[in-house]
């Protein structure tokens, strides 16, 4: 199953994100649920890379990413709202994604 955590604010700003695991619906890189997140995790990392100028940390790890917002902005906050939204709806259509909303600081 592939996890997702959202970072939220008490404001109610996402701050970052956390994405790990394997879908399992298929074979390794057959999966259209890993690679419908990893598209999207990827879209939103690439958006606020270059698109904005929040300043960003991204860890990668094999099957894992994590990105926090050092400077988060509003135009960063829609990137991770909509990153949220595309997951939202491929685990609506194929499953094997569980999301936690986590408010505070990053991490904790």
């Amino acid at each position: 199953m592939i996890k997702v955590t959202m970072y939220i604010d008490g404001e109610g700003n996402y701050t970052g994100f956390k994405s790990e695991g394997h879908a399992e619906d298929a074979a390794h890189g057959k999966s259209l649920v890993c690679a419908g997140v990893s598209t999207a995790v990827f879209g939103a990392y690439y958006f606020i890379k270059y698109g904005t100028v929040a300043q960003l940390n991204m860890q990668s790890d094999l099957g894992a990413l994590s990105i926090q917002l050092k400077s988060p902005n509003h135009d960063a906050s829609v990137a991770l709202r909509q990153l949220i939204s595309t997951i939202e709806m491929v685990k609506a259509e194929y499953g094997g994604i569980e999301i936690i909303n986590k408010r505070g600081e990053y991490g904790h």
